[in-house]
């Protein structure tokens, strides 16, 4: 439901600003039929001769990004997003630090850790969903570091890849967060 409804306000956020900002432009093509059938084999080579600018670049930036994020996850750069004082804020219990900065790591494993304590009563499951936002909240901001910004400034340039992800990524944490403040109500 979170991922729905993230795609709708982003949908919505995009057509509201699009009728705000966009000025309207008449789109015309000059339609140029040829009567020529083209191979596949043809055609996949004229098509790689035509972008093999932008493949390069596509690539060059890729591995570029990819490696600069790997260096500085080796060199603990991404340790600001620390969430034990978030989570003492919250009042979660203590033990549910460890599913916590496990789901910033890997979603997986910190729901399969999450599994076991609701399964024994150790946390409650409006718990366990105050639990998944916030770590929601703080593995959106790595993730797109990670995987959407090299992809996203590969593709579009440097200024319009990183306005992208952080727009995606700022909406994705609104949604997260207005849904965390909803369940911290609905909890106490």
């Amino acid at each position: 439901m979170v991922f729905i409804l993230t795609g709708i306000v982003k949908i919505t956020t995009i057509v509201v600003l699009s009728k705000l900002f966009l000025k309207k432009n008449p789109c015309k093509f000059e339609e140029t039929i040829d009567d020529k059938k083209i191979t596949l084999k043809e055609a996949v080579r004229k098509s790689l001769t035509k972008n093999k600018k932008l493949f390069t670049r596509i690539a060059v930036i890729y591995l570029g990004m990819t490696t600069l994020v790997f260096y500085l996850q080796d060199r603990d750069a991404f340790e600001v997003f620390s969430v034990l004082p978030v989570a003492e804020i919250f009042g979660i219990p203590p033990e549910s630090i460890v599913p916590l900065t496990s789901f910033v790591a890997s979603p997986v494993l910190g729901i399969s850790l999450l599994g076991p304590m609701l399964s024994s009563d150790i946390i409650l499951p409006q718990q366990a969903m105050i639990i998944l936002m916030l770590g929601s909240m703080f593995m959106l901001p790595i993730f797109s570091i990670r995987s959407l910004l090299p992809r996203y400034i590969s593709i579009f340039g440097a200024r319009t890849g990183i306005g992208i992800v952080t727009f995606s990524t700022s909406i994705n944490v609104l949604v997260r967060f207005v849904i965390l403040l909803v369940l911290l109500s609905i909890a106490n």
